[in-house]
């Protein structure tokens, strides 16, 4: 609880400068480290990531900066992702982290991490949603990639996403149905699990920490996420990813250019 009160006091300093984002419409910030190298070095921040990398039992030389989320009362649960949200990622995230700053004990309503396809013993549907998805996460690599495809391709789930072909459209709109019944069915009432999935409640000082890879090395739909609506309050997260090998990270200029390519080519369909 200290701890993460100290992180939040640092992440309020940095929200007043010019490292912080804002990706949607006023409800939720992102302060990226790599941006306010201050924070990034402090001792409070430095602490946290030695002991993320003895629990992973990964290399502080294969983490990335990391950043902050800020999310406000209003913000709406509208799509899942993987955090490897691209196929160019070299070398890939290994692990994830996501250290809540705040929580339900300073007023937060909602807000939790879901996980909607996280169960291995879930119903045939559940079952049959993460199948599909696994195969089209498989054949979306770096080397079948071409030039205006969509980088996203099977690794952002959204209502737009499906009616673009990224996703199967009713696989999508399953795993997203799943999602927002988990989180209604625990901001109802926490001890209930809201049936195959799991949402981790936010609280302050708690994190959660999931892998990505289904154990032969092939990412996995499993750990498709999102954060759960915020209802009151305000949410506080710092998000940090372990690679699967160490710096240079490569690939941003080619996911940005793939990004650019595949923008231009939905213009010119429309």
């Amino acid at each position: 609880q200290e701890e993460a009160q100290e992180l939040f006091t640092l992440v309020l300093q940095g929200l007043r400068g010019p490292a912080v984002t804002w990706p949607g419409p006023g409800v939720h910030a992102v302060l990226g480290l790599d941006k306010a190298p201050e924070i990034r070095s402090s001792e409070p921040v430095q602490r946290v990531l030695k002991r993320l990398a003895a629990l992973a039992a990964v290399p502080l030389e294969h983490f990335e900066d990391g950043f902050v989320q800020v999310y406000k009362r209003g913000y709406q649960l509208h799509g899942l992702h993987l955090d490897n949200h691209h196929p160019f990622m070299k070398p890939p995230r290994l692990v994830s982290f996501v250290v809540y700053l705040t929580g339900e004990s300073q007023g937060l309503v909602g807000g939790g991490t879901v996980f909607p396809l996280a169960a291995r013993d879930g119903d045939q549907e559940l079952q049959s949603v993460v199948k599909r998805w696994d195969d089209e996460l498989n054949r979306s690599s770096s080397k079948d990639f071409v030039l205006g495809d969509d980088p996203q391709r099977a690794r952002v789930c959204t209502a737009a996403a499906a009616r673009a072909g990224s996703v199967a459209q009713d696989v999508c709109s399953a795993a997203l149905s799943r999602a927002e019944r988990l989180c209604a069915a625990q901001r109802a009432d926490p001890r209930v699990p809201g049936g195959p999935g799991a949402v981790v409640r936010a609280e302050r000082g708690d994190a959660v920490m999931f892998y990505h890879d289904d154990g032969t090395g092939n990412i996995t739909a499993r750990a498709t996420h999102a954060s759960c609506n915020i209802v009151a309050g305000h949410k506080a997260a710092l998000t940090v990813f372990a690679r699967a090998g160490p710096r240079p990270f490569e690939a941003e200029a080619t996911y940005a250019e793939a990004i650019r390519a595949w923008e231009k080519r939905k213009q010119s369909e429309l």
